[in-house]
């Protein structure tokens, strides 16, 4: 089968946009931007956004570093068995976000985010799918 997008290119895009996550979240975890921007009314506690954001930080790192073994920018063939298993975990977590926000209604979700995940998702099913 032809693959129109290359394990490089879906890297390094999905490289760039956890990047960019990243610090979106660090904005948002020094009060550079409102959480309620993002998280809307769920989280009403400082210290909960607090630990929200570190976590969802942590989740970008492994991701990005699952994304680096993959591609072999660093060779590692004994982690790129758990590498391959959290690329399908963030594959399902992106279907399950995407499924989500068309569920919401809000014309932000739908103009902004569903593209978003959608191509991540694309991206990351090119990735998990290469042997």
């Amino acid at each position: 089968m032809k693959q129109y997008i290359s394990m490089k290119l879906a890297g390094n895009v999905l490289i760039i946009s956890n990047v960019l996550i990243i610090v979106l979240h660090l904005f948002i975890l020094f009060g550079l931007l409102p959480y309620s921007m993002f998280w809307r009314d769920q989280i009403i506690d400082d210290g909960a956004i607090m630990k929200y954001e570190i976590a969802a930080i942590i989740v970008s790192l492994l991701f990005i570093a699952s994304i680096i073994i993959k591609v072999e920018y660093i060779k590692q063939p004994k982690l790129k068995e758990i590498s391959n298993l959290i690329l399908w975990i963030m594959l399902m977590y992106l279907i399950i976000s995407t499924v989500g926000n068309f569920t919401m209604g809000i014309s932000m979700d739908i103009v902004f985010y569903i593209p978003i995940t959608l191509t991540l998702s694309v991206f990351t099913y090119r990735l998990a799918s290469e042997k």
